[in-house]
């Protein structure tokens, strides 16, 4: 259980079905397959909202189908970069990926 006990309280009970359905169609996990453009992906290795295994999937799924994923991982950081030198790193990151992108 990943933060399940307040999960609840944040997006809606699960176990209404028709919240549950809500929610199984929203999700990251669900949609994946729709990805079809180049995606930068930056994740915290303590994040608590969102586990690493949960965008190591999501990464290993939009390599599989040939899209051009980069994948960061944000050393000693949680659900978004606090860290000056991590955010500058990200910052950098951005930047190249963007410029690759749009060929700049």
């Amino acid at each position: 259980m990943y933060r399940q006990d307040i999960r609840g309280q944040e997006y809606g009970d699960e176990r209404d079905p028709k919240m549950y359905e809500f929610l199984q169609r929203i999700s990251p996990s669900t949609n994946v397959h729709k990805i079809d453009k180049p995606m930068l992906i930056a994740q915290g290795m303590n994040d608590h909202h969102v586990p690493m295994s949960q965008s190591d999937h999501i990464v290993e799924y939009i390599r599989r189908n040939n899209v051009d994923v980069q994948y960061v991982i944000g050393k000693n950081e949680g659900h978004g970069f606090n860290k000056k030198s991590n955010i500058i790193d990200l910052f950098q990151i951005e930047i190249a990926f963007v410029k690759k992108i749009f060929d700049l």
